[in-house]
Order: C-alpha cells, then sequence, then structure tokens
C-alpha cells in the first residue's frame, strides 16, 4: 500500500523534528562537557605556572642565602684595602679580594664594596686608609684616581638613595678630588666593561 505525497511530507517534517530535538539534547551536555574540560585545563595551566614560579622563587631564595652568607662570613677587616694573612706567629699584610678593580662580581651587577662602621663613617676596600700612602701600596697616581672615581661612584649612589649623609667619613675628600662629570664617565665605563663581561660569558 503506497503513502501518500502528505503522508510523506509529514513523516520528513517529523523526522527532522527528532533530528532537531536529538541534536539540541546531545549539544547541551557537549557544550557543558567541552566549558569544564576548558576550565579545568586553565586551573591546570594555572598550577603548572604555579609550581613553576615557586620553584624559581625558591632557586633565587637558595643563591641569595648564599650570597648574603658568603658576606656576613666576611670579618670587617676584609672591607680594608690591606688585610693580615698567613699565621698568627709570622703574619703580613696583603691586598683585601674586595679591593681589586674591576670589581669581582660576586653578585651579577655589583658595582663594588664598602662599609659604614658604628659612627657612620664610610670606607671602600678600594682606597687605603688616610693615614696609609697610597705609593706605599703599590697604588701609582693613574691607578689612584680610578679608584678615588669608583668611591666616589659608590659613595653618590648612598648619598642619591639617602642611605648615607653625602658628608659622611671620606665623601668630602672625595668630592673634591673627583668632579661629576667624571662621576659619569666612570658610569658609562661601568656599563662598556659589563657589556663586555656579558659577551665574554
Amino acid at each position: 500500500m503506497n503513502s501518500s505525497p502528505l503522508t510523506r511530507r509529514l513523516t520528513l517534517q517529523r523526522l527532522r523534528a527528532w533530528l532537531a530535538l536529538l541534536f539540541l539534547l546531545l549539544a547541551v551536555p557537549i557544550t557543558a562537557l567541552v566549558w569544564h574540560t576548558y576550565g579545568q585545563l586553565k586551573w591546570e595551566a594555572f598550577n603548572q605556572y604555579r609550581g613553576v614560579a615557586e620553584e624559581l622563587s625558591d632557586r633565587i631564595n637558595a643563591e641569595l642565602a648564599g650570597h648574603v652568607q658568603l658576606a656576613e662570613s666576611r670579618s670587617f677587616a676584609d672591607y680594608s684595602y690591606l688585610v693580615v694573612a698567613g699565621d698568627t706567629t709570622a703574619p703580613f699584610l696583603q691586598r683585601s679580594s674586595l679591593s681589586e678593580l674591576p670589581v669581582v662580581e660576586d653578585i651579577p651587577g655589583t658595582l663594588g664594596y664598602f662599609q659604614i662602621d658604628t659612627h657612620g663613617q664610610f670606607s671602600t676596600p678600594a682606597l687605603p686608609s688616610d693615614n696609609t700612602p697610597p705609593q706605599s701600596v703599590g697604588i701609582g697616581p693613574a691607578d689612584l684616581r680610578v679608584r678615588q672615581m669608583h668611591a666616589a661612584r659608590l659613595l653618590e649612589i648612598l648619598s642619591e638613595n639617602q642611605l648615607l649623609d653625602h658628608g659622611s667619613g671620606r665623601g668630602d675628600d672625595l668630592a673634591d678630588a673627583v668632579q661629576p662629570e667624571e662621576w659619569r664617565s666612570t658610569t658609562e665605563q661601568d656599563r662598556q666593561q659589563t657589556a663586555m663581561n656579558a659577551s665574554d660569558t
């Protein structure tokens, strides 16, 4: 028995309606599943980044703790130009390892070493004490000028950041010996030296 065209049309429309309803019924859970999966992936990525950041922070803290421990292990005398070395029965004077120029960088970017005593007096191992003639410890005029500029630059940085009164300790002598133009020149030399060091590594 053949169905009429009207019956076939109704059947086709009903089939389309059922298919549309089936599509909607499937689309809702699929959409919810995709949304949930996206949220899970987002949180997983966040947790991964957080884990990497925490690991990096731990490594930085460990590295910094090592540098701090090294700095704290140095004695007050190590920040002088001359230090006592050798056996206690036959001691001798030698240059402090911190007096080297260019600066031996414990931490990348180190500009220099200094200390401020309990009276607020600034000093740096780059220069011998006031009562020690530079020539007597092997510092010539040119080397002395470089060391004075280095010390003046450290003092200027401390003063700019209000960490030290500009008139503290040897500041006035250094300010008289070295002009601001020379500080800027020294700063440019420091940048060039840093760039050269970076290209060598």
